[in-house]
């Protein structure tokens, strides 16, 4: 957010899709340390855990069966993010972990730093209410994968190379 309290110009705060029948919404989180670890100026970074809540909240209102962060934040957050069970799937960063848990039906992700290792996830959803309110039954399915085996996406890197990027660093 600006000092001000909006969301800065240019940025969406949330994406939503329909995946088979499902309505998959995602949203992104930093941690506060933020502040101190760069410099988001004019932004202004909200404690994560009320403002995962929050978004979870808004976004379940607006019939989303289920709900992932894409977040940057410490192992603590991560921890407290599962526990709080605002959201699904919390695809996280910042501890630079090559980590997996699900807990209580909901997925924890965090691959390697510098994208060394990635983490490929595949959710499997099945249609039920649950006890805890939510619509959407999580079966995750997660392999990691050294990204030096795998070749670019031909798109992907020809639109990386057209924003400035060295066509030989994607090889």
């Amino acid at each position: 957010f600006g000092a001000d309290g909006a969301p800065l110009p240019g940025l969406v705060d949330h994406l939503t899709f329909a995946v088979d029948g499902f309505k998959i919404a995602l949203f992104g989180l930093t941690t506060a340390t933020t502040m101190t670890k760069s410099s988001p100026a004019p932004a202004r970074i909200v404690d994560p855990l009320p403002a995962a809540a929050r978004a979870a909240a808004a976004l379940r209102a607006e019939g989303a069966d289920v709900v992932v962060a894409l977040a940057h934040t410490n192992r603590r957050e991560d921890a407290a993010l599962l526990a709080q069970g605002a959201v699904d799937v919390v695809l996280s960063g910042d501890d630079h972990d090559l980590r997996a848990q699900h807990a209580s039906g909901r997925l924890l992700i965090e691959s390697a730093s510098q994208g060394d290792h990635i983490a490929i996830v595949t959710l499997s959803l099945a249609r039920g209410d649950r006890r805890d309110g939510t619509r959407a039954e999580l079966l995750p399915s997660v392999r990691f994968v050294a990204s030096a085996t795998i070749d670019p996406d031909p798109q992907i890197a020809a639109a990386v190379v057209a924003d400035g990027a060295d066509a030989a660093v994607l090889t």
